[in-house]
């Protein structure tokens, strides 16, 4: 007769899913990419495409070249990002001859086939006979990619196809 009890209640906590302290949808595992930022006027770090971001050091260095080369660069505000579940790329067009060029996400956005990331972006242009500013302008943006099991990420949509190795931080872990 105890043993009913208790069956009874561990199916009701597995039936509802919310019961246990931190299983929520904010919890789950999401499967899609996300813009974090974009601008059309950034400033080229190291003259990469694609550029892998592990840790806030390294984003905190790299969101500035959101900004462009604004002098005084403004107060760099960091996105809340918990790498132990997210990956960043910085993703930049190059240089582009004039206004109207930008970067998004296509769809679909992200999709994971064996040990690869397929990241699908978008570099869209200005219509052939839009009236658009004669600058030079280099979009860019930061997307965040849920962690997973994959070693690289390939980046399409490009003028080539970028692929980045997924670097694992080292653990804090002694041997003796």
């Amino acid at each position: 007769m105890t043993d009913k009890p208790l069956s009874l209640t561990l199916a009701l906590l597995l039936l509802t899913g919310c019961s246990i302290p931190g299983a929520n949808l904010a919890d789950t595992p999401n499967t899609t990419a996300q813009v974090i930022d974009s601008a059309v006027q950034c400033s080229d770090p190291n003259q990469q495409p694609v550029v892998f971001i592990s840790n806030k050091k390294q984003l905190k260095k790299i969101i500035g070249h959101l900004q462009g080369s604004v002098l005084p660069p403004p107060t760099v505000h960091l996105p809340n990002i918990d790498f132990n579940r997210w990956h960043v790329l910085y993703i930049s067009s190059g240089q582009q001859p004039t206004a109207g060029y930008s970067l998004t996400l296509a769809e679909p956005a992200f999709t994971v086939q064996q040990n690869r990331a397929l990241l699908n972006v978008v570099l869209n242009r200005p219509a052939p006979d839009a009236m658009v500013a004669a600058v030079i302008t280099h979009p860019c943006m930061l997307v965040k990619l849920p962690k997973g099991n994959y070693t690289t990420i390939e980046v399409h949509g490009l003028d080539e196809v970028w692929q980045v190795t997924v670097k694992k931080e080292l653990s804090n872990q002694f041997y003796y």
